[in-house]
């Protein structure tokens, strides 16, 4: 009789997606997702994105301002760990940087990492749009993703991200 030795299989955390906009609900989604993972014992991963544009006649131009815009949204995005890490015990979260359309970088980074098991967005709370990446999440793609869309107002208390997460 021969023994099987088991395979050790590191298995990750689950993450939570949450996407970086320059927008006061985005910081409500995230306390959201913050406490949300600390409860169910998820990870967090913040994705900013890089919008790409191009100057047919001033290529060079063009080069050097997507250079500062990446150089802008790596800054970015390492302030938001810093508001993560105080949310959620100094846990460091996943960092990524991605160039390209917003819809496009979101689907791309759920389909390229199995461990993210929900996408969070802030929804824009005095506005007739919650806003774009809502809007596209939750309307045409929310039957194609492999994973739920959390959609969290963006005029939520403290007090109420506490209660409902």
């Amino acid at each position: 009789m021969s023994a099987r030795k088991k395979s050790k299989k590191v298995e990750r955390k689950p993450l939570f997606l949450i996407v970086l906009e320059d927008a006061e609900e985005v910081k409500t989604a995230l306390k959201f997702a913050c406490r949300r993972a600390k409860k169910v014992g998820a990870h967090i991963s913040l994705l900013s994105i890089v919008e790409q544009h191009q100057f047919q006649d001033w290529m060079g131009v063009s080069k050097m301002m997507q250079e500062e815009r990446r150089a802008e949204a790596e800054k970015a995005v390492s302030k938001w760990a810093d508001i993560v890490r105080a949310l959620m015990d100094d846990e460091m979260p996943e960092l990524i940087v991605r160039e390209g359309p917003a819809k496009e970088a979101v689907t791309k980074a759920i389909e390229e990492d199995p461990t993210i098991s929900m996408l969070v967005l802030g929804a824009a709370p005095d506005s007739d749009s919650p806003g774009a990446l809502v809007s596209h999440f939750a309307g045409k793609m929310s039957g194609k993703l492999r994973i739920p869309v959390m959609i969290v107002p963006g005029g939520l208390s403290d007090e109420d991200i506490e209660k409902l997460a």
